[in-house]
């Protein structure tokens, strides 16, 4: 008598937390400072969305991460977010979602390094990818052997303009490797692409998943430049 006195209580107090009203993103996080402070100033994102495992237990299944997710890019309010680890299942429901919120989504080949901008306030002019590998014009096999770190690495770029003030900028997404070893032959690929892709010398954003402290000897050269 007792279980069955808990076991309706409990059902009770689940059915009484459904009936509440789902509060707003301005309510959850009302101390959010959501848009840019000057004119012509963007709001730019890396975010690793942890790729889609049907491994993962409750705490990490991408089924219950989905909404937060979401809702982190609906609160932040990003002018650009570069993604990593997005599996399709994932690209599709951030795309689905945030497209209904005004934001475009941009994969190529891959959808691992996706990322979204907002059309209100930049404008795509080019974009590309490269693989980082010695030929990195070229998709090397899908074995994973023939890749540094044992996964595959590759860059997404865009050249992207600023609608309010016309600036320009060239922007590059990524997700590097998990040894410094890697990273290092990473960053030479990316420091000699950018040489050749942004002839006309604009500002770069690079974004990515580093795996590393800012001080690592691997960007001491990109650091100079």
């Amino acid at each position: 008598m007792r279980k069955l006195i808990q076991i309706l209580f409990i059902l009770l107090l689940l059915g009484s937390l459904s009936c509440k009203k789902e509060p707003t993103l301005e309510e959850l996080y009302p101390e959010q400072n959501t848009q840019p402070d000057e004119p012509g100033e963007i709001k730019v994102m890396t975010f690793n969305v942890r790729q889609n495992n049907d491994n993962d237990g409750a705490f990490n299944h991408w089924a219950l991460r989905a909404p937060a997710c979401r809702m982190m890019i609906e609160v932040q309010k990003p002018s650009i977010v570069g993604y990593q680890e997005l599996s399709v299942t994932q690209l599709e429901y951030m795309t689905l979602t945030l497209e209904a919120k005004g934001y475009v989504m941009v994969s190529g080949v891959e959808n691992l390094n996706a990322f979204m901008y907002n059309p209100k306030v930049l404008e795509m002019e080019s974009f590309g990818e490269f693989y980082l590998t010695d030929s990195p014009d070229v998709k090397p096999p899908s074995d994973y052997g023939d890749w540094w770190d044992g996964y595959m690495r590759y860059v997404t770029w865009s050249v992207m303009s600023i609608k309010e003030t016309g600036t320009r900028f060239f922007y590059m997404n990524t997700h590097l490797g998990l040894n410094t070893a890697a990273r290092t032959k990473e960053m030479r690929v990316i420091e000699k692409k950018l040489k050749d892709l942004n002839k006309e010398n604009l500002p770069v954003v690079l974004m990515a998943d580093f795996n590393a402290m800012a001080n690592e000897s691997c960007f001491d050269n990109i650091r100079k430049s």
